[in-house]
């Protein structure tokens, strides 16, 4: 029988779980010291990241470490490819929308001092490979809320596996990503109903031996009230507002950690899946009347819902709403 570490702990904001199979021991540890080192360059919430001293910087080139560089390349290149329905210069509408501080201290008894604040886009933000540098214009500033947990895990992944592992399993707040074998027959994750967070929808039976992701996104946990308005952390950029859609949450299984989150986003807005991501991904759309609807083949991979005894096997993985 292969070893098979397990470690929880808690990073990004979020709740983390990482499943090392094979290779040298300590390999779980590493993981963590790996996120934990992303979060600090990555955290809107952390005054030295590099995040932070980008968008204090706006306006000039600011060095960053080399794993920034390739969050802004991620960042700025979904925007294209999504048509701007997917857009890291939020920023300024998240402050306004009153998330301006990590979600367990925001303060709803402060009235809201501004209204929605549209995104400016990422057409003006200058990526310096040889330089190692970022530059966004003035006024604006950067959140990869909807994107780094999703890499930060395929980073994790593609890194413990070039380390020895035979299989590695990252989830990092909902954000999942697989790769190589799992200690069983398949990586089974289990997706919760975002209408009721103690249930199973069911379970996702998902080969093993490749590249798995999987991401949720969802409006229906992380919400405030900010000057008598019901928010949550999912904005819609183009008016700055949080998203208005009839669909509450998506489940979307990619290849891409971080392909798998700005898919969700996409599909959480209800607009048109753009040509640019490729072939419309496998997803479940659960809708604000309580309905859901399976597509472009995810029944395919949805089993069951999981007994207690499949609940508590070490290769089962919620995937929490975000």
């Amino acid at each position: 029988m292969r070893l098979v570490e397990q470690l929880r702990f808690h990073a990004m904001g979020s709740q983390v779980h990482v499943v090392v199979a094979g290779g040298p021991l300590g390999l779980a540890r590493d993981a963590e010291r790996r996120l934990r080192e992303l979060e600090a360059m990555w955290s809107r919430f952390v005054p030295t990241s590099d995040v932070v001293r980008v968008n204090q910087g706006a306006g000039r080139a600011v060095r960053v470490h080399a794993d920034t560089i390739l969050l802004y390349r991620h960042g700025v290149d979904a925007w294209r490819r999504t048509g701007g329905r997917f857009d890291p210069t939020v920023h300024a509408a998240l402050v306004a929308s009153g998330y301006d501080c990590s979600f367990e201290q925001i303060d709803e008894t402060t009235d809201a001092s501004l209204g929605p604040v549209p995104a400016p886009g990422c057409s003006a933000v200058v990526i310096d490979d040889d330089a190692q540098t970022v530059m966004v214009p003035a006024g604006t500033g950067t959140d990869f809320g909807g994107l780094g947990k999703g890499l930060a895990a395929d980073l994790v992944v593609d890194e413990l596996m070039a380390a020895g592992a035979t299989g590695v399993l990252a989830n990092v707040g909902g954000d999942v990503r697989a790769g190589g074998r799992a200690p069983d027959c398949s990586w089974t994750i289990d997706v919760e109903d975002p209408f009721d967070v103690q249930r199973s929808f069911g379970v996702l039976a998902l080969a093993s031996g490749g590249d798995i992701a999987v991401a949720t996104s969802s409006v229906l946990g992380r919400r405030w009230s900010r000057g008598g308005q019901s928010q949550h952390h999912l904005i819609d950029p183009v008016t700055g507002a949080p998203m208005r859609s009839r669909i509450a949450a998506v489940t979307v299984l990619a290849r891409r950690g971080w392909l798998a989150d700005v898919a969700t986003k996409v599909v959480l807005d209800g607009g048109a899946w753009p040509d640019a991501l490729g072939d419309p991904l496998p997803a479940v759309v659960f809708h604000t009347d309580g309905t859901h609807e399976l597509r472009n083949g995810f029944d395919r991979y949805l089993h069951a819902h999981p007994t207690a005894g499949d609940a508590a096997s070490p290769i089962h993985r919620s995937v929490l709403a975000s």
